[in-house]
């Protein structure tokens, strides 16, 4: 046995997690939920209509227990419940917080989705011109999904934090899914780790975002997808190719680069297992053919209803991407300098390469919890993402094994071989190029916990590897030093500035 072997034996020994096989979790994990519940509703702090729809979330987690195999079952609803139980409580007690008869403060986004979903509603769902020239954006997903449950539940905005709560939630189990078919032996704590995360929970039970619902439709997306690819019987593609069009189809329409990114790594992976491995199976064969109906369906249908391909999408954001300062090295952006050679000055500042570095960091490192609120109210500490400063020293501590991982996935992916990964080679495309365009852009911090649930596979990848190397293992204690640096460093820069 290789020490690789020798390793990764001990540490899936270590992080066994056999409790969750006991039937016994489930249950006690829906006791909090309901006593928070009921005490919730003895305030006047939550709806009646708010016990429906918490019995559809878990439904929908029984539903997707149910699509595992027999002996992953109670471990998929297992890791739902402990999820759930984790969000609803903080729900109830952020409700609670507001006092009674108000609700937690929205932002900005947050406040959009809550007026358009409420105007939708008001029109009775028909608006008389195309979503996407009534909202001024292709991303009107959210839209839809939030009028769909004040339709249903009432203008309660807890009712929609509730979907958001169950949505995280339910990543948990899809995160264990998709671990199960890529790194079998460290499912189980990456799919508690999903259901623990309190970045997740944060982002899902306050405010009222859109990343719940777009983290749990790529969930669902990439796990149909590789179970197209591993399904031995053609009979039993029809599951999977129907959650996939379906939740394909509102990432096209809410956050539709996402999409775009599941699209190019299949057809990238496919590419790939035919110019390394030669000839295909019959079985992958029959696969690529389901892959191919279920991702010309998700592009078909929205463009039947006025929206564009998602390569002409795509495209297009890239032209707009590449013309803004922070993609200019010079006065010009770099596609005006490819398109039309020598062109005129643009009148705006270039960014620098220390600026570039210095949003890098930021996007790896940031927020940084070393750097405290001003004040300590709601609305400050949920304005300036500092529900994320828990999540952030859990992220610290799998960063260095996410990173080693990645490589050696990679390593992987492109290595000819006859027997290509190709659910891994998915999710590794998929991963670099959302990974990349989070690492150029200055967008949001939400848009890395979006794929945490993926870099925990990689993240398990480099802990195997790394378990019993004794030098990486210094270098992991030389990395926390180093973070410790940075710490006191920007401390001491922003006490001199008077930060």
């Amino acid at each position: 046995m290789t020490r690789d072997r020798v390793g990764l034996s001990s540490l899936s020994s270590l992080v066994q997690l056999s409790f969750l096989r006991r039937r016994s979790i489930a249950a006690f994990a829906v006791l909090p939920i309901v006593l928070a519940s009921a005490v919730a509703q003895h305030l006047d702090a939550i709806p009646s209509s708010y016990w429906l729809l918490l019995a559809l979330i878990a439904t929908a987690g029984l539903g997707v227990a149910a699509a595992e195999p027999q002996r992953a079952r109670s471990i998929s609803l297992n890791v739902f419940a402990i999820a759930l139980a984790v969000r609803v409580l903080w729900l109830i007690a952020a409700t609670l917080a507001a006092g009674k008869g108000a609700a937690p403060w929205l932002g900005p986004d947050s406040s959009t989705y809550w007026a358009g979903a409420l105007d939708l509603v008001s029109q009775h769902f028909s608006l008389g011109v195309p979503p996407p020239s009534y909202y001024g954006t292709y991303d009107v997903g959210q839209y839809y999904l939030f009028a769909s449950v004040v339709a249903v539940f009432g203008t309660h905005l807890v009712c929609l934090q509730l979907l958001n709560a169950g949505l995280t939630a339910l990543a948990a189990p899809l995160a264990f899914g998709i671990a199960r078919v890529t790194v079998p032996r460290g499912a189980r704590v990456i799919g508690l780790f999903v259901a623990l995360s309190p970045s997740l929970t944060a982002l899902s039970s306050t405010d009222l975002l859109k990343d719940p619902s777009v983290i749990f439709a790529t969930l669902v997306a990439l796990l149909a997808t590789l179970r197209l690819i591993r399904e031995r019987s053609v009979r039993r593609l029809l599951g999977p190719a129907v959650a996939a069009v379906a939740a394909s189809l509102y990432l096209r329409t809410t956050r539709f680069y996402a999409f775009a990114y599941i699209e190019f790594a299949t057809v990238a992976a496919v590419v790939l297992a035919i110019l390394l491995c030669g000839r295909m199976g019959a079985r992958r064969r029959a696969a690529v053919a389901a892959l191919v109906i279920t991702f010309g369906a998700a592009e078909i249908l929205p463009v039947a209803a006025g929206w564009p391909t998602t390569p002409a999408l795509f495209a297009a954001q890239i032209g707009y991407v590449l013309g803004t300062p922070v993609m200019r090295f010079s006065p010009e952006s770099v596609a005006r300098r490819f398109r039309h050679g020598a062109s005129p000055a643009v009148h705006r500042e270039a960014q620098t390469p220390a600026a570039v570095a210095a949003n890098l960091v930021r996007a790896v490192l940031g927020p940084f919890p070393w750097i405290l609120p001003n004040h300590w109210t709601m609305r400050v500490l949920q304005a300036g993402d500092y529900f994320l400063y828990p999540g952030m020293v859990l992220w610290y501590a799998i960063l260095p094994f996410v990173t080693l991982g990645f490589a050696l996935a990679g390593r992987a992916t492109f290595r000819r071989s006859d027997r290509l990964p190709l659910g891994l080679t998915v999710l590794w495309l998929f991963t670099a190029g959302y990974s990349l365009q989070y690492l150029l852009l200055n967008v949001s911090y939400r848009q890395r916990e979006a794929i945490v649930p993926l870099l925990l596979i990689f993240a398990w990848w480099g802990l195997a590897y790394a378990w019993h190397r004794p030098r990486l293992t210094r270098w992991y204690g030389a990395y926390w030093a180093a973070l410790a640096l940075v710490a006191v460093a920007q401390l001491g820069a922003r006490a001199l500035i008077g930060a």
